[in-house]
């Protein structure tokens, strides 16, 4: 388009013509060129400052940008609102200062040292400001745009706790509003982290908070929302540049409650389900969103540190695992920091505490669990190396899988059962690895350690069960249900004998393979003619 275009956008806004100025308008943005370009054409034929109906310019202008494809045109578009916003908050009545906040819901942050004195003239006015503005402001006043009057402001604003918008926090508003006083107290709690760990003030008052809820009601709900965090929101929010990927996003200000909560999971009971939990909530915040970085730095830390916070080899398993995955600098240096302090308190190596680490995902000696759904009973079998679930109903029928009453009656049951065999599975393989590594580097135990850490382990003594091992120099194997020599002789041995696995070598080998043939015994890996 040509010089006509830009007289009719200056013909159409000096007639106060709202809808096709706004035509117009959005025609030339979307034609080629650079939006900076078309910006300094637009100032050579109208002041858009100078306008009648800003306002209505303004807001008709901003509902047209979510429909743009071309982020060139988006730009310009947004460029020309801000200028006809440009004064606000210093002579604007009520509907306009409403207008303008209306515009400013559209963004996840928005570049306006005016949102406090609007908010001001609509609070003034005795109306009060909608959910989605509120959620605008607090991003704002901690975001990248922040200013102090808009810092001062925010505070004020107590309710909604949180920022609207996210399935995270309507999900925890809804049920608030449901669950009674004790939960609302919990909730604002959690909002008020302020320190990168919690005090032993705030830990105390929490823990009080989640007795009043009742700890395993606490644990379900708070699970429960915190499977949220990251989820996109019903209502997309516009960015100030493409680059940023608001969908992928943590609310800022909803992410000091997430802090809070994980924090709060992290004074409750240890057990496997929870500290895969925070685990997920470490990698999911630092996953990079476009135009940000990680999602939430300080969300994930916090979930590092209630893992630390939890007893039990669930969550150091968790711990030493996140340490070989994490790349984040800052992360890998809380979770470094985290292991270190569980070394010196327990009084073990880095490397022992690799032992300790290992969880028996509730398996019997045998490398079973089973659990009963209803009449049905499912029996969990690490063998060999894989991890099976065999199905039985009341009369000891084998059943091919997991019958309809239990999918229909135990769906969370169910779903833990399938989540702990692949975790199981992951772990075995892991720990494979990681005995492939022992003997490489010849690492040497004491038989005390060795034998209570690893041979009667109920998941890692199903590996260290199937290979060959030195014991205070001899040679031996697992077999009969006690450890013997390759000429079938029981072996003892002293807390402090060293233990070591067998390597290969000589005439050894062939009595190994004869005692491994005999028992029928596959090892986990090749040790014999490596």
């Amino acid at each position: 388009m040509g010089i006509s275009t830009w007289a009719e956008v200056k013909e159409y806004g000096l007639a106060e013509d709202v809808p096709r100025f706004v035509d117009a308008l959005v025609a030339v943005a979307q034609t080629e060129g650079y939006w900076g370009n078309k910006l300094n054409e637009l100032k050579k034929v109208l002041d858009v400052k100078a306008l009648p109906c800003r306002t209505p310019m303004a807001v008709a202008l901003s509902a047209r940008i979510p429909q743009l494809a071309d982020e060139n045109a988006r730009t310009l578009l947004e460029y020309v609102v801000d200028a006809l916003i440009d004064d606000y908050g210093r002579t604007v009545d009520l509907a306009e200062a409403e207008a303008v906040l209306g515009i400013a819901a559209r963004y996840w942050y928005f570049d306006s040292w005016h949102l406090a004195t609007l908010g001001e003239i609509v609070l003034g006015a005795g109306h009060g400001l909608p959910d989605e503005v509120i959620a605008v402001m607090r991003r704002s006043a901690f975001g990248p745009y922040g200013d102090k009057t808009l810092k001062s402001f925010v505070p004020k604003i107590k309710l909604p706790l949180l920022n609207r918008g996210e399935p995270l926090a309507d999900r925890v508003l809804d049920d608030l509003s449901t669950l009674g006083d004790a939960w609302r107290d919990l909730a604002t709690h959690a909002l008020t982290v302020i320190d990168d760990v919690p005090t032993q003030e705030w830990e105390t008052k929490g823990r009080n908070l989640l007795a009043s809820v009742g700890e395993s009601e606490a644990r379900r709900v708070i699970t429960g929302w915190l499977t949220l965090v990251g989820k996109p929101g019903a209502q997309p929010l516009l960015a100030r540049g493409s680059e940023i990927d608001v969908e992928l996003a943590l609310d800022p200000f909803n992410a000091t409650a997430v802090r809070g909560l994980v924090w709060l999971l992290g004074l409750l009971p240890a057990d496997a389900e929870l500290a895969r939990t925070l685990a997920g909530l470490v990698e999911s915040n630092l996953r990079k969103v476009p135009g940000i970085g990680p999602r939430q730095p300080k969300a994930a830390g916090a979930a590092i540190h209630a893992l630390y916070l939890l007893d039990g080899p669930e969550a150091l398993a968790q711990l030493l695992g996140l340490a070989t995955r994490v790349t984040n600098k800052m992360a890998l240096q809380e979770l470094n920091a985290s292991l270190y302090e569980r070394a010196e308190a327990l009084n073990v190596t880095r490397e022992q505490l690799s032992d300790l680490a290992v969880p028996g995902y509730g398996l019997a000696e045998d490398g079973r669990r089973t659990q009963h759904f209803g009449d049905d009973t499912a029996t969990l079998l690490v063998h060999d190396g894989r991890v099976t679930i065999e199905w039985h109903n009341a009369a000891g029928v084998v059943l091919g899988s997991a019958p309809s009453t239990v999918k229909a009656g135990y769906a969370e049951e169910l779903k833990e059962l399938k989540a702990t065999a692949a975790e199981i599975g992951k772990t075995l393989s892991a720990q494979t690895s990681r005995l492939q590594r022992d003997l490489t580097a010849n690492r040497v135990w004491r038989f005390g350690f060795w034998r209570d850490h690893y041979l009667n382990h109920p998941l890692l003594g199903t590996l260290t069960r199937r290979l060959l091992w030195l014991v205070d120099t001899r040679p031996c194997g697992f077999a009969d249900g006690a450890l013997q020599s390759l000429d079938s002789t029981p072996i003892q041995a002293a807390d402090t004998a060293p233990v070591q696995l067998w390597q290969p070598g000589g005439e050894d080998a062939e009595a190994a393979l004869a005692w491994l043939d005999r028992h029928a015994i596959v090892p986990p890996f090749d040790q014999i003619s490596r």
